[in-house]
């Protein structure tokens, strides 16, 4: 099977998470609405793939080695063999989890990459790609006004 072909596997299969997702999405939605940050944390590629170079969600930035506030929205991509760490964890935050996971108390999209045959790298990056497409679809989702454009 070509590469391109597996993609499409992958985001097929991601497509159909979409209904577990939006829910998700939409809490996070209603915390940023509050004034809560958006951050990237886990795995430092795809924590520049969401805050820049894919185009970026232009609110998110690197969580590094701050704890996140209890009205905010982590987006995680755990590398393979990683943890959350647990300052991360008993913040309160709203931790969405992109990858395998063991924690089953998270909203997890995993992405698939065994059942499509892509990367782990590859099959986080998808999910959370839709998830932010979901995110700013949500009915609380931050709006700015036409001329702040």
């Amino acid at each position: 099977m070509s590469c391109f072909s597996r993609m499409r596997k992958a985001l097929e299969l991601c497509r159909g998470d979409i209904p577990v997702m939006a829910p998700v999405a939409d809490q996070a939605a209603a915390r940023l609405a509050e004034g809560g940050n958006l951050w990237a944390a886990g795995q430092p590629s795809m924590i520049s793939e969401l805050s820049g170079r894919a185009g970026g969600f232009m609110m998110i930035r690197g969580l590094g080695d701050r704890t996140p506030d209890a009205g905010d929205v982590v987006l995680f991509t755990l590398e393979q063999g990683a943890a959350i760490p647990p300052p991360v964890l008993e913040s309160g935050a709203l931790v969405v989890v992109f990858g395998p996971s063991k924690h089953e108390d998270l909203p997890c999209f995993a992405g698939h990459a065994e059942e499509a045959g892509v990367s782990p790298t590859l099959a986080a990056a998808i999910p959370a790609w839709l998830f932010t497409g979901e995110l700013v679809a949500a009915p609380d989702a931050p709006r700015q006004d036409a001329g702040d454009v």
